[in-house]
């Protein structure tokens, strides 16, 4: 096979189909499926619903008073470091 600088993925083995040249993925897809499953692990449901957005929003803004943090920093907290308590 002569040097390319690129590598035809469908010559390297003929009985691959077209559904498992597209499970190659490059690192940085693999890095980026293991942080988004890790967050959901860590954070569990984190969508808000249109409608509820500007409740859920207020809520978030409130400090809490044992930590002088508002919600949102705690929720940001948690999913950087894990359970975070202060």
């Amino acid at each position: 096979m002569p040097p390319f600088s690129r590598t035809a993925v469908f010559d390297l083995n003929p009985s691959w189909t077209v559904r498992d040249i597209f499970a190659v993925c490059p690192q940085e897809q693999y890095i980026f499926l293991h942080d988004a499953l890790l967050e959901s692990l860590k954070c569990g449901e984190t969508t808000i619903p249109c409608v509820s957005f500007r409740t859920r929003y207020a809520e978030l803004c409130q400090r809490n008073p044992e930590t002088n943090k508002t919600r949102m920093e705690e929720e940001f907290e948690v999913m950087l470091f894990g359970d975070v308590t202060t």
